[in-house]
């Protein structure tokens, strides 16, 4: 019996999917309390929403901050990148050079 050791891992993923929506559906039948306890989870909720508004905001204006910077220095990067390059190539030549039987 050949036992391929590359299934277990897409298995155990789709185990764990199934395990998730299994878990999900028995917590969606369950009641969701009082309408006081009702009440405070719909502003919990509301408050997540916001909070989450809010982090995506920064977020996405940060990742723009990021991508015009990225975008105007990336000239400079590649200038240093290659005179780092004829540098490393240099000094492996003269390295090669002094250490080599021609001197």
């Amino acid at each position: 019996m050949n036992f391929d050791a590359n299934i277990i891992a897409p298995a155990l993923g789709v185990l764990g999917l199934l395990i998730v929506v299994i878990i999900y559906q028995w917590i969606k039948k369950q009641p969701g309390g009082s309408g006081a306890v009702e009440k405070i989870g719909e502003q919990i909720h509301i408050g997540a929403i916001v909070f989450m508004k809010r982090e995506y905001q920064m977020l996405s204006m940060f990742a723009l901050v990021l991508l015009v910077l990225l975008y105007f220095f990336s000239w400079l990067g590649k200038r240093i990148m290659f005179c780092c390059r004829c540098c490393c190539i240099c000094y492996s030549w003269l390295y090669w050079y002094e250490y080599s039987n021609y001197c």
